[in-house]
C-alpha cells in the first residue's frame, strides 16, 4: 500500500492486461477513496501502454533527477497530442544505437520545451543567454 504516483505508473506500465492490480487512492476531506485498475487505466488511455514508462524516467522519480520546469503532466499531454511514439520505441527497443537514442531524446526535449523545428535544441537552450558579455 502507498500513495506515490511512482507506484501507479510502474503498475501501469508493467503489468500484464492478464493479471490486473488495483491501486487505492486514499480521499481526502469531501473527496472519496478512488479505486483504479491496471486494466483500466492502459484501456482507456492507449498512450499509456507504452509510453508511461518512458514519460517516467524522463520526469523523474524519488530517485531520479527529473527535467527542470517540467513535470509528469506535461509531458504525458506531449505523449498524448500522438507525435512521440516514434521516440519512445526507440527507448524500448534494445536494439537502438546510441545515435537513435540521442536524436529522440532530442525530439521528447524539443516537444517538451515547444522548440521550433526551424531552431535545434542546443540553439534554443543557448538563446536566453546570448546577450550576456563574459568577462575575460
Amino acid at each position: 500500500m502507498g500513495e506515490d504516483i511512482d507506484l501507479l505508473v510502474l503498475t501501469v506500465g508493467l503489468t500484464s492486461s492478464e493479471n490486473p492490480i488495483l491501486f487505492l487512492k486514499s480521499g481526502k476531506g469531501d473527496t472519496p477513496n478512488q479505486l483504479y485498475s491496471s486494466h483500466e487505466l492502459r484501456e482507456e488511455n492507449a498512450w499509456m501502454r507504452d509510453d508511461i514508462l518512458v514519460a517516467h524516467a524522463f520526469t523523474g522519480c524519488d530517485s531520479t533527477s527529473a527535467i527542470y520546469g517540467k513535470g509528469k503532466l506535461g509531458l504525458c499531454k506531449c505523449f498524448q497530442k500522438g507525435n512521440l511514439q516514434a521516440a519512445s520505441q526507440v527507448f524500448i527497443d534494445r536494439d537502438s544505437s546510441k545515435k537513435a537514442v540521442a536524436e529522440a531524446g532530442n525530439e521528447i526535449f524539443s516537444h517538451l520545451y515547444e522548440v521550433p523545428s526551424t531552431q535545434n535544441l542546443n540553439d534554443f537552450q543557448f538563446m536566453p543567454f546570448e546577450h550576456l558579455k563574459f568577462k575575460k
